[in-house]
């Protein structure tokens, strides 16, 4: 249906084009160069939005692999037996199984917010001097 209707749309066009240049060239001659100069302008921009697809495509693959690589760590069965790399995630629930033992187990992360301060006024800090002299 779309092709069907950009079809409809590119005769128009180009029909009105030919009318509009039909005393320079002839309607034919003109409908012809505006109809193909569409279809060559169409598929111009179709490639140009295919490949800035596929390059937006690339980088964002790009992005969640570097992701997965820096969530890849190595856990270590409690059997003591199995070790292997993984990825974990903080806000799923990160089940394995182990291989040698047969046994499900679980990992469990926490997060401890820390704040970092440093002094505001040089002339806090001049003063913590003076008082450890």
């Amino acid at each position: 249906m779309i092709i069907l209707k950009s079809l409809v749309i590119t005769t128009l066009i180009s029909a009105l084009i030919a009318v509009g240049l039909r005393n320079l060239t002839g309607f034919w001659e003109a409908f012809c160069l505006a109809w193909a100069t569409q279809a060559v302008a169409s598929f111009i921009y179709s490639s140009w939005k295919i490949s800035r697809e596929e390059q937006l495509s690339d980088a964002f693959q790009s992005e969640i692999e570097e992701l997965l690589d820096m969530s890849m760590v190595d856990v270590e069965c409690p059997c003591g037996k199995n070790k292997f790399e993984t990825a974990i995630f903080p806000t799923i629930d990160n089940i394995f199984d182990c291989e040698v033992c047969g046994s499900k187990f679980k990992s469990d992360i926490s997060i401890t917010p820390t704040l970092l301060t440093e002094p505001v006024n040089s002339a806090v800090g001049s003063m913590l001097e003076k008082k450890e002299l």
